[in-house]
């Protein structure tokens, strides 16, 4: 998982952002069709659940989550359950 922090000022006062990666571990899956229409969900985006105890820090909105044999996701939002075990993360191709 890539998350862009750090953020520094360059000479001219605009913003540098630094990556960093974290190792996560997880599996990627589409939402049911019902629920999508349900919730408002765009039919661009899927979910990727990232198994916490596994994963280097907890997600985030706007962090990259690249999974083997997937293109990058970026995350729109994160749901955890409540013994934060693990997080539902609603995903687009990046």
């Amino acid at each position: 998982m890539t998350r862009n922090s750090g953020i520094s000022l360059d000479e001219h006062g605009d913003s540098i952002t630094t990556p960093q990666e974290f190792v996560v571990e997880g599996f990627h899956d589409n939402f049911d069709e019902k629920y999508r229409n349900q919730a408002g969900i765009p039919e661009t985006d899927s979910v990727v659940t990232l198994i916490l105890g596994n994963c280097q820090v907890d997600p985030i909105k706007d962090d990259l989550i690249t999974l083997p044999g997937y293109k990058p996701f970026k995350v729109r939002s994160v749901k955890t359950d409540p013994a934060k075990a693990s997080a539902q993360c609603q995903v687009f191709e990046a």
